[in-house]
């Protein structure tokens, strides 16, 4: 069954075409992988997913016109908040979704052993090293529970 469905997706920036005729259909359980040169519009194509930004073509997520996001993104940059202990930078999303800060930690609490952070949820994102800071944006994102994640 195919769960994301993009048909001739296309987007300029003034006379800048960045994406053309894009058409892309992704099935329940699948991986994909979109891999280009930098420039070629990838992170474009997420902005557009998760309406960042307003292109023109067909997006369709389960049959149905692309409303609202039923994606968890993962932008190319960590994009961790240095004012925010760890912890509270992987429970960001479930907050901004409406669960309180007790649910959101004790949901991602046992997640953090597993994607190597253990000992590391009260530490600064500046405490981090490169590798761990990627995983604490993974594991916010996937700690969501949406239906695909987009990982740029």
């Amino acid at each position: 069954m195919t769960r994301l469905e993009l048909r001739d997706i296309r987007k300029n920036f003034g006379a800048l075409e960045v994406l053309a005729g894009i058409s892309l259909h992704v099935a329940a359980g699948e991986f994909v992988s979109i891999l280009g040169p930098s420039g070629a519009g990838k992170s474009t194509l997420f902005q557009l997913l998760t309406g960042a930004l307003k292109g023109e073509g067909d997006m369709r997520f389960d049959g149905a016109p692309l409303q609202g996001s039923p994606f968890a993104f993962m932008p190319q940059r960590d994009a961790l908040m240095p004012w925010r202990r760890v912890i509270d930078n992987v429970t960001l999303g479930l907050e901004v979704q409406g669960l309180g800060r007790k649910a959101a930690r004790e949901r991602v609490a046992p997640l953090f052993a597993e994607f190597g952070l253990a000992g590391f949820e009260r530490a600064w994102p500046a405490e981090l090293s490169g590798g761990m800071r990627q995983r604490a944006a993974l594991l916010r994102t996937v700690v969501q529970q949406r239906d695909m994640l987009l990982l740029d």
